[in-house]
């Protein structure tokens, strides 16, 4: 499966960001999807 990874820069809503961005990219897309918070390491 692949997968996407939504790095942001966005702090105006911090506390939902990573369920918005979510949310909307499941609209487009249907593999995994990564929203990182700041400082989260991703293994690949």
């Amino acid at each position: 499966m692949k997968n996407l990874v939504l790095y942001h820069t966005e702090d105006k809503h911090i506390n939902t960001r990573k369920g918005d961005y979510t949310a909307e990219a499941k609209e487009y897309y249907h593999g995994n999807i990564f929203v990182p918070d700041d400082l989260d390491v991703i293994e690949l």
